[in-house]
């Protein structure tokens, strides 16, 4: 069998078998589904957890108090509710 034969033979199988075993499927990708998370919220949350982590080592006093951020990481604010409303 000619190399050329091969080829055409081996890519012919390898793309069945693909098909068969893995097939291409399309997937709609969706819009962010919290559109309220924006970035500056998510440094707010991440710089709380960071604070926390530490409070849970340690035990002292400074570290809880720096885990306890403003209520804007525990509910919405005015932005995120305005995003919560547009969004749904």
């Amino acid at each position: 069998m000619p190399a050329d034969d091969a080829v055409i033979l081996y890519n012919t199988v390898l793309t069945q078998l693909m098909d068969k075993h893995c097939p291409f499927i399309k997937k709609k990708i969706k819009k962010n589904p919290m559109p309220w998370l924006d970035l500056e919220l998510r440094i707010l949350r991440r710089k709380r957890r960071v604070a926390e982590r530490a409070w849970r080592k340690t035990k002292e006093e400074e570290d809880r108090a720096r885990s306890e951020l403003p209520h804007v990481i525990q509910s919405p604010g005015p932005k995120q509710r305005v995003a919560r409303s547009e969004g749904y």
